[in-house]
C-alpha cells in the first residue's frame, strides 16, 4: 500500500514539474455569443450588475404623533448594453493573435467568440483549444460609462399559458 502511494506521489510531482512552464499568464476568456444587428454588424450583449442607493421615506408613530423618516436603501440594478465589435475601445483578434479590422465586415448570423476577462489580450495557452477562425475580443473600456451607451431593448416576458385542469 505504501509503495502504491509513493508511486502516485512521484507521478503527480513529475506531472507538476512537466506542466509548470506551460501555465497561462492570465484568466481564461469567456465564451460569448456575438449577435448581429439589422445592419449586419456584430455586437456583444453585455450585462452590468450594479447597486444604486436610494432614499425612501416612511412614516412612524412616536409618542402618539406621526413622523416622517428617511432611510437609505441599496437597490440592485441589472442593465444590458450592446457593445459593438467595431466600437472604440474594442479590439478583435484572430486565434493567431493578429489584429483584425472588422469596420466594414458584415456577418451572416450569430457566432461564438472569446472575450477577454481582464481587458488584456488572451494568453496563447487558451487559444490552442479554439477552432481556427474564432474571433477573440478584448474590451478595453467600460461601455456603461462611455458616451451614449446602446441599451438593449427589454425582452418580452412570456405569459403563462392557460392550462385547463380537468
Amino acid at each position: 500500500m505504501a509503495r502504491a502511494t509513493l508511486v502516485g506521489v512521484v507521478l503527480l510531482t513529475m506531472v507538476g514539474f512537466l506542466t509548470a512552464g506551460d501555465q497561462p499568464k492570465g484568466p481564461p476568456p469567456r465564451v460569448m455569443k456575438a449577435e448581429i444587428d439589422k445592419q449586419g454588424q456584430a455586437y456583444l450583449p453585455m450585462t452590468v450588475h450594479s447597486i444604486r442607493q436610494e432614499a425612501r421615506t416612511y412614516t412612524v408613530e412616536v409618542n402618539g404623533r406621526k413622523e416622517q423618516r428617511v432611510q437609505m436603501v441599496m437597490i440592485p440594478v441589472v442593465e444590458q448594453f450592446m457593445v459593438g465589435l467595431n466600437d472604440p475601445g474594442v479590439e478583435v483578434y484572430d486565434t493567431n493573435g493578429k489584429r483584425l479590422d472588422i469596420n466594414n465586415k458584415r456577418f451572416a448570423g450569430p457566432m461564438a467568440v472569446l472575450v477577454s476577462a481582464d481587458a488584456n489580450r488572451v494568453d496563447p495557452f487558451f487559444l490552442r483549444l479554439v477552432r481556427e477562425g474564432t474571433l477573440v475580443v478584448v474590451v478595453t473600456r467600460n461601455h456603461k460609462s462611455g458616451p451614449d451607451p446602446k441599451r438593449l431593448p427589454p425582452t418580452p416576458k412570456e405569459e403563462p399559458k392557460d392550462e385547463k385542469k380537468p
